[in-house]
């Protein structure tokens, strides 16, 4: 069982959990907060292994990290014995004869010697007192300014800069303008393919995938695909509740993960089946306002890495393509 310290404005925790979001969860039920599945959550996964999470309603702001193993403890080694049959006792052996007493001869004493005289102790002369100078006054140094450390929410750059707040504005003025194409496609699969488009189009990336509940068994299919890999992928399946996809449709979170490659929950073996690599992610659960969650967008290898700004985008995107299959339901 891993541990983990989970730090936010109002204090530090360490959790013995199985995983960081096990761990947020068992923190927010101590402190009695809305859990997590009741809004969207954006989480980022940096590549040193930090968690940083938040909330669109600015309730939640948590740096979480793995800080070592929880001390494994051995079951106790119950020890067994061959059944010989009852214990016998040995017989009692008789104690040997006591020896006969020999008398001994009285030891003659000498008388203890006189005690030599002790002469008198040589004392010196004691030394006169030295005087000792008075203490020179040393003026006190001047008061400095505490030094004030940054709080949690300043350490951690959650807050867009005014450039990136009019780039976000901007952005998402563009995709409530382009959601219309989702609402009129004929499919949900036109739907889910248009919903790549419009995003590729303001988060330039190598490749994008929209997945959803099979209706055959437990698991995830791609019902769209853009990208290299796209024809490769197009027919596999993803075990329900596994990888990326199914992390968070799970937990109705938007993850952005800075290094797929060393991430637990990025599925490596559709990596290694199509010949493909995954770097950065970026998905987001296709949760409509009401809280339903229908599947998974992910965008996969930006092109020039991803900003914080494109979690909302992707979340935008995510709740318009919700809204159609809600409607086509």
């Amino acid at each position: 069982m891993a541990v983990w310290e989970i730090k936010d404005r109002k204090g530090s925790w360490k959790v013995e959990a199985p995983n960081w979001f096990s761990a947020v969860g068992e923190v927010l039920d101590a402190r009695k907060m809305t859990g997590l599945e009741a809004g969207t959550v954006f989480c980022e996964v940096q590549p040193a292994g930090l968690v940083r999470l938040r909330d669109a309603a600015g309730l939640l702001d948590m740096a979480v990290s793995r800080v070592g193993e929880a001390p494994r403890v051995a079951p106790p080694v119950e020890e067994i014995t061959e059944d010989t049959g009852p214990v016998v006792p040995p017989a009692p052996k008789a104690a040997p004869p006591a020896p006969i007493p020999r008398p001994t001869p009285p030891i003659a004493l000498a008388p203890p010697p006189a005690p030599k005289p002790v002469p008198p102790p040589n004392l010196a002369p004691v030394a006169p007192p030295v005087a000792v100078a008075p203490p020179v006054a040393v003026a006190a140094p001047a008061s400095l300014p505490p030094v004030e450390e940054p709080s949690a929410e300043e350490a951690w750059s959650g807050e867009l800069s005014t450039a990136e707040l009019r780039q976000a504005n901007d952005i998402a003025e563009q995709l409530f303008l382009d959601s219309t194409e989702i609402a009129q496609a004929r499919s949900p699969e036109a739907a889910a393919m248009a919903a790549l488009r419009i995003l590729l189009s303001v988060v330039p990336a190598e490749s994008g995938a929209v997945l959803q509940p099979a209706d055959s068994d437990m698991s995830l299919r791609f019902m769209a695909v853009l990208g290299p890999k796209a024809d490769a992928v197009r027919d596999m399946t993803v075990p329900w509740g596994k990888g990326i996809a199914g992390f968070c449709m799970g937990t109705g979170s938007v993850l952005m993960v800075r290094d797929a490659v060393h991430d637990p929950h990025h599925m490596h073996e559709i990596d290694e089946a199509v010949g493909y690599q995954t770097q950065e992610m970026v998905a987001a659960a296709v949760r409509d306002e009401e809280g339903d969650i229908y599947g998974c967008i992910e965008l996969i290898n930006p092109v020039g890495g991803f900003e914080r700004w494109h979690l909302d985008a992707v979340r935008s995107v995510a709740t318009s393509l919700a809204g159609y299959m809600r409607a086509h339901a």
